[in-house]
């Protein structure tokens, strides 16, 4: 019958002790949370912006685990992904987006002993984690102004360089270009069809 020496023993129970405390931190489940920083790294983040989170959520009636300060950022954490999608649009709508930026997070609920060892949750990818709400709020209107300025003054500099005289102006959603001769708009016509293909062209 073979027998191992007592120590091999002690170190498989050593290994498997310190494997099962380095893995509890994954059966403390993260809190949904929304993290408040300043859009630079110069501006403080104090208690009138924790004040003010706080205030929106009770006004909202918004429930939350807790409000805290820490490293320049406020970080709330609430209960449930519905409260935090709630929670951030509220935050948004106090601080505005001039100077501030409200982001989803996930808060990791390790107690402070498994932390002070350096025990940690294993990093999930998005596909093992249930994914991230990726939210792109567009203005449609100011998009579609820049983009026809900007398409105004291409236009205009295609034509200077071909030696193309006209009037070049906006008018509402479209682009008016006034020619002299029917040579010159056709001229004018043909640059506009190869460099602005997703434009509608109307003679008149």
């Amino acid at each position: 019958m073979n027998r191992y020496p007592l120590w091999k023993y002690l170190i498989l129970l050593v290994a498997l002790a310190l494997g099962l405390i380095y893995a509890l931190p994954n059966v403390y489940a993260p809190d949904p949370a929304i993290q408040i920083s300043g859009q630079s790294s110069s501006l403080q983040i104090g208690e009138a912006e924790l004040a003010n989170v706080r205030t929106a959520l009770a006004e909202k009636n918004i429930e939350f685990k807790s409000v805290v300060l820490e490293d320049n950022r406020v970080l709330v954490r609430l209960p449930s992904r519905e409260a935090q999608l709630l929670a951030k649009t509220a935050a948004q709508n106090t601080l505005g987006l001039d100077n501030y930026v409200v982001a989803l997070n996930l808060a990791p609920t390790t107690p402070q002993w498994l932390r002070s060892i350096g025990a940690g949750p294993m990093k999930l990818g998005l596909d093992l984690s249930g994914g991230v709400h990726f939210l792109m709020e567009v203005d449609t209107e100011a998009a579609i102004e820049t983009r026809l300025r900007s398409m105004v003054s291409t236009f205009k500099t295609d034509l200077r360089k071909e030696k193309v005289r006209g009037v070049v102006q906006q008018r509402g959603s479209a682009i008016e270009a006034k020619f002299r001769t029917e040579e010159l708009r056709d001229k004018a016509s043909s640059l506009a069809l190869d460099n602005m293909p997703e434009m509608t062209r109307r003679k008149g």
